[in-house]
């Protein structure tokens, strides 16, 4: 589980110091993600075509599903890849044949189904893309192609009833709205996760219960409690998961790192690698990441590149004019 933690670092260590291009890393990540959505989809229009498996228009995740990964991280991925594009492109590392690929992208976050992504695709990454694109294009143009681009696309990715259930039938849950079909427990199930993990990090506030024991003390709980539909399920929130496993004390201090890295990225306006937090810390909410080797991968890139970009921005500063002013009068 840690071994990315020990082999990611090496990535930035080389013989010559050059600049490392972020955005032309992130767009190998589009070209994984793009190769491995085209492969899932040849599956399932084989087994539809082929295998006579059982087609329905509104779930298609569920056959597409067993070609791909997990579809939360997969959404994760694309949410990232798509701004990584924009930002390769008009930082000029990137063709413009890039972004040719981006629309489709942004549709399968809809036809994957992740409540968050959807959010953060309908909420967050227009304005960043706006953002990005401001200071390069005229702002009528932009707001004109992107308000018509990303409401067709939105259009076409809730034509899919899967996304729409998600939404509605969230909506219900929420609301505790009494409905005759129930078709995801996804906000049910959590209720049962949360209000069990809570009980049992009260029993162990400080020091929780490790890694081999954080999992036999939830399902105690979710045992005491009678959930037993949710038994050996995680506290599918990472904060919780470290209030579990480690305690306040330790979940503290690793809270305080990451804050503390975040605040470093808004100061140095580095917006896309604060877009990079947000994502990850925001799927935090309602995934426990790192109990994913997908997850524990990202999470340590980010960390790394995070790490890295901050010194390179503070070695500039102090190799700046005004950087060598100041150290010479500081001397």
């Amino acid at each position: 589980m840690f071994l990315p933690f020990l082999i990611l670092p090496l990535f930035f260590v080389g013989i010559k110091k050059e600049k490392i291009d972020v955005y032309r890393l992130f767009n190998y990540l589009n070209y994984g993600v793009l190769t491995i959505i085209l492969y899932g989809w040849i599956r399932f229009l084989f087994d539809i075509l082929y295998l006579e498996e059982r087609y329905d228009y509104g779930r298609t995740i569920a056959l597409l599903s067993k070609y791909i990964p997990h579809h939360v991280y997969l959404s994760i991925f694309i949410l990232i890849g798509i701004y990584a594009t924009v930002k390769g492109f008009v930082s000029k590392s990137l063709k413009a044949y890039n972004l040719w690929f981006l629309p489709f992208l942004y549709v399968m976050i809809f036809v994957l189904g992740s409540r968050t992504a959807m959010v953060i695709a309908i909420f967050v990454l227009p304005l960043l893309i706006f953002n990005t694109l401001k200071g390069n294009f005229k702002i009528k143009n932009i707001i004109t192609i992107l308000s018509f681009s990303f409401l067709i696309l939105v259009i076409i990715g809730f034509s899919n009833e899967f996304s729409r259930d998600k939404i509605i039938f969230t909506y219900y849950d929420l609301a505790n709205i009494a409905t005759k079909r129930k078709p995801f427990d996804g906000i049910s199930d959590r209720k049962m996760i949360w209000k069990s993990t809570v009980d049992a990090i009260k029993d162990s506030p400080y020091i929780g219960y490790g890694l081999g024991d954080a999992q036999y003390a939830l399902n105690t709980k979710y045992s005491t409690n009678g959930y037993y539909s949710v038994m050996g399920m995680n506290t599918h929130n990472q904060y919780l998961q470290f209030l579990l496993t480690y305690g306040f004390i330790i979940t503290a201090l690793l809270l305080i790192v990451i804050i503390s890295l975040v605040y470093k990225c808004v100061y140095n306006k580095d917006y896309f690698l604060t877009y990079l937090w947000l994502v990850l810390l925001t799927f935090c909410l309602t995934e426990s990441i790192l109990n994913r080797h997908w997850g524990v991968l990202l999470f340590a890139y980010i960390l790394n590149l995070s790490i890295y970009k901050l010194n390179e921005a503070s070695m500039l500063k102090i190799l700046s004019p005004k950087g060598m002013i100041n150290s010479e009068q500081s001397r």
